[in-house]
């Protein structure tokens, strides 16, 4: 679990040297909360062990972010913006599916390489 907790921590570091978002929060019922022009976003990050996650452990985390979205959207008037971030890489088919399929947004291991340059 010190993995998991560290790569946490790095993701939160990251949102936060980018300046992307205006308020990046921890949250206890999920990873963080990101705000920018009004737009709320939650954000669930999973750390795992291979470079290539299982789709059970993938669908498993949108599963609960969908559930978490709808839980926060019930809370405000305007639309909340799911985001997935997970440590390994996915193929570029994959992560589309995932989106186009779930209204989520997908950060993996290369993207967060992309932000950091």
């Amino acid at each position: 679990m010190y993995e998991a907790r560290e790569f946490e921590v790095l993701v939160e570091e990251i949102f936060n040297a980018t300046e992307y978002f205006e308020t990046v929060k921890k949250q206890e019922q999920y990873d963080l909360h990101l705000e920018k022009d009004g737009s709320q976003y939650v954000v669930e990050i999973k750390y795992y062990r291979t470079m290539r996650a299982q789709s059970q452990l993938i669908n498993k985390a949108l599963n609960f972010l969908s559930k978490v979205q709808e839980r926060k959207q019930d809370e405000i008037d305007d639309g909340v913006i799911a985001i997935l971030v997970v440590s390994s890489y996915l193929e570029l088919e994959l992560k589309q599916t995932i989106e186009e399929d779930n209204d989520i947004i997908v950060i993996d291991l290369l993207d967060l390489i992309s932000l950091t340059s």
